[in-house]
């Protein structure tokens, strides 16, 4: 049988707006070259018409074609459509997932393969592009149909061609995402699309002629159906919007339909064709949006009236604040200025070898309860100053061997004086050189281990340091580590309910034993912790000791790096050829001004002094000193006017300018700096930091030995020849009054052994006074081993 025409099929194919290709199959199965294909299916593949006609279909398929195949065997025996979802390959070689629906026209030993194929998530074509294709179509028919007939085609085949561009039109509709909808010219509809029963639930039958009306909502059917008389009256275009019931989840969902009537050649309606498509989510969208735009208006007018107030809260709060500021910045210096003589002075004093033990002991108390008091001060501070958000990472670089060691030099005297063992433990595995704020990580570990000692009555404090994520490579220099320190005490523990308020400011956990500071330096490590990118732990069991445990994010270097310890003694003196260098002091307050000039004359300085910014200019022209300490706030001409004044000479020697401040403030510190000075000081200071200044600023090598040296050593030879107990001393003490005294010495309790030196005079007052002077030194081991030695 010779294969049929199908030019004129194709011909109404090509102008479809939709991917549609066309090939032979054999009875036997065997594919034929693609005999048609549109313009959207050739745009789609990346082909040529001409290329896709020397391509079987076979060859387009990405999987194995053996499965394509044998749908279509199984569709052609029954005479079904098929409808599956495939992966094609384009001519770039990628493959793009596409729906073909198929239609099989049986020509004798062969079939037409007619197919449209969607593209994966593309949405058909919109609503009017629907209508189109329908009046092109519709057009196209007709054209074709007077063609047909003046080329005396016989009406068989008319009908038969009119039967399959049906059948292809129904195909079309049937795929489309919206519900499809046809008319007799009366209004009546004569067609429905399966979309129709898959959403409403009722058979199709029951929905022909006027049976759609029983889907739309009640408040809504008069308007639907006036909308739709006038636009059958005017033969125009219309869309209405409505609720149509779904009885399969018995709800309604907004749709929009739209119509449009196809007139014959006189302009007469023959039918309507339309569409109805969903947009409950849209108009969801839109109500939401609706309720947004009333509560922004509502808002709008509470926001204007809650902006004048928040304005004037902002500059209530902004005036608080700077004289909140202002208020620290003059109590820092009130405060400091007579501390720094106190703390100075006695440190100076402490120097004399003509001292009694008693005023030697004197001495010390001054100066141990001074920097007490300092460090009340600075607490306060401090925290006014997190509150403030003034606090800012200094980094530096540290060695952690020396650091750790610093630190335990700190408290050994005190956890001996108590029969602590303290215990630190460096993991090996932690690198030996950190860049961090050791100033920040000093104080955290001082206030931390300071109270565990205090807290601890027998056993130990342990003090463990080891890292993780630290990047050890031979190639690397420089990484970032964290590094985490626990501190483990076998101390009375903290009660559950204090656990989580422990940080908090001026929190204080009442323990009758222990002296109470501030409550302020676990809310202060806490902070730095936080500053350096770590996290505060804390655990305790009653009665059997407390962990606390932090961990901080740092820079670590595998290199040593040069550096030299600040553990100055005061016994420096200048190098034999810098003996002389001078020195300008310039403070307003005497006291201040005759301490730092007495410590600089003690190592060798040539000192002259001046009372205000007018005489440190003066005597800078005239003597030309090395280096001039400044004091900020002075009568007549203040520091700042002083130094820019100094600074500004072209003439004659530069010298440096070392501000003496009692800013406690970082940023009023950086103003300070920024505005000429070389450096600067905080009062109270202690001689260690007037040498630090001397040897960094001038170059100059002082003779040095470290703490624990000469005057420590001095002052243990001393206290310890006066305050040993002999055996026989205890003797003249009854023996109940021994053991009561060796009790208290075992748990330090200075109160009660205070409460028993009245008793202890009236035997010996000797006695007393050395029991006493060991109290003020913690010394309760020495009290523990004379009693021992007495009563056995």
């Amino acid at each position: 049988m010779p294969k049929p025409n199908f030019d004129i099929i194709f011909e109404i194919l090509n102008d479809l707006k939709v991917s549609i290709f066309a090939f032979e199959i054999h009875k036997i199965l065997t594919c034929q070259p693609i005999i048609f294909s549109n313009k959207y299916f050739s745009e789609l593949l990346s082909y040529s018409k001409d290329e896709l006609a020397k391509i079987s279909f076979d060859k387009l398929v990405f999987e194995n074609s053996g499965r394509i195949k044998s749908e279509l065997k199984s569709k052609i025996l029954k005479n079904e459509k098929l409808s599956t979802n495939i992966y094609l390959i384009t001519k770039e070689n990628k493959k793009i997932l596409v729906n073909l629906n198929a239609h099989i026209l049986h020509l004798g030993d062969y079939y037409l393969i007619i197919s449209v194929v969607r593209e994966y998530p593309k949405i058909q074509e919109n609503l009017c592009s629907h209508y189109k294709n329908y009046e092109n179509l519709k057009k196209l028919y007709n054209k074709k149909e007077t063609e047909l007939k003046n080329a005396k085609i016989s009406a068989e085949v008319s009908k038969n061609e009119l039967k399959k561009r049906e059948e292809i039109f129904r195909f079309i509709t049937e795929n489309m995402p919206q519900m499809v909808w046809t008319t007799s010219k009366d209004g009546a509809v004569d067609y429905f699309s399966n979309q129709w029963a898959n959403y409403s639930g009722l058979p199709l039958s029951d929905l022909l002629g006027w049976g759609w009306t029983q889907l739309v909502h009640p408040d809504d059917l008069k308007k639907t159906l006036k909308i739709w008389e006038t636009a059958r009256r005017n033969k125009k275009q219309y869309n209405v919007q409505y609720r149509l019931k779904s009885y399969v989840n018995n709800s309604y969902s907004w749709h929009i339909a739209r119509g449009a009537p196809q007139l014959d050649h006189n302009g007469k309606i023959e039918k309507w064709i339309g569409t109805c498509t969903e947009i409950q989510e849209l108009v969801d969208i839109q109500n939401k949006l609706k309720d947004i735009a009333k509560n922004l208006e509502e808002s709008n007018s509470k926001l204007e009236i809650s902006k004048k107030q928040l304005k004037s809260a902002k500059d209530a709060a902004e005036k608080a604040n700077n004289a909140k500021s202002e208020f620290l910045s003059n109590i820092s210096h009130e405060l400091r200025t007579p501390l720094n003589s106190v703390i100075g002075y006695a440190e100076l004093l402490q120097r004399g070898n003509n001292l009694s033990e008693d005023q030697l002991n004197y001495i010390n108390i001054i100066n141990k309860n001074g920097k007490h008091l300092l460090t009340l001060i600075n607490d306060v501070l401090e925290m006014s100053k997190i509150e403030a958000g003034f606090n800012t990472i200094n980094k530096e670089k540290i060695n952690l061997n020396v650091f750790l060691e610093s630190i335990k030099n700190i408290f050994k005297e005190r956890a001996n004086s108590k029969n602590i063992e303290l215990i630190f433990h460096y993991d090996g595995s932690t690198p030996a050189y950190l860049y961090t704020d050791g100033v920040k990580l000093r104080q955290i570990l001082i206030n931390i281990l300071g109270n565990a000692i205090n807290f601890t009555e027998s056993g130990s404090v342990t003090l463990t340091v080891s890292s993780t994520s630290c990047s050890l490579t031979k190639s690397l220099k420089e990484d970032f580590c964290k590094v985490l320190f626990e501190i483990v005490d076998t101390g009375i523990g903290i009660p559950n309910e204090s656990i989580n308020s422990i940080c908090e400011p001026f929190f204080q956990v009442n323990r009758d034993n222990s002296n109470q500071g501030t409550g302020l330096g676990l809310a202060i490590s806490k902070n730095y912790i936080e500053l350096m990118q770590g996290k505060l732990f804390v655990k305790s069991n009653l009665n059997k000791g407390t962990k606390f445990s932090f961990y901080i994010i740092t820079q670590f270097f595998l290199k040593e790096f040069n550096g030299k310890s600040d553990q100055y003694d005061a016994h420096l003196i200048l190098d034999q050829k810098h003996i002389f260098s001078k020195s300008l002091v310039v403070d307003d307050n005497f006291d201040n001004r005759k301490l730092l000039c007495n410590i600089l004359m003690n190592i060798g300085f040539d000192v002259k002094e001046g009372s205000n910014g007018s005489e440190a200019i003066q005597i800078n022209n005239e003597w030309q000193p090395d280096i001039i300490w400044m004091d900020i706030k002075m009568p007549i001409i203040d520091g700042f006017s002083a130094t820019k004044s100094i600074k500004s000479y072209k003439t004659g020697k530069k010298p440096t300018i070392i501000a003496v401040t009692s800013h406690a403030f970082s940023e009023e510190n950086n103003a300070i700096l920024e505005s000429g000075f070389d450096d600067l000081i905080i009062k109270p200071y202690v001689e260690n930091q007037i040498f630090q200044m001397v040897s960094k600023h001038l170059n100059i090598k002082l003779k040095y030995k470290l703490r624990n040296d000469i005057k420590i050593k001095k002052q243990d030879n001393i206290a310890y020849r006066n305050t040993l107990i002999a055996k026989n001393e205890l003797e003249k003490l009854p023996y109940d009054l021994i053991k009561k005294l060796k009790k208290y010495s075992i748990q330090c309790d200075l109160k009660n052994i205070q409460n028993l030196i009245e008793s202890i005079s009236g035997y010996d007052k000797e006695l007393g006074r050395k029991i006493i002077t060991i109290c003020d030194d913690f010394r309760f081991d020495k009290l523990v081993i004379a009693c021992t030695e007495s009563l056995s």
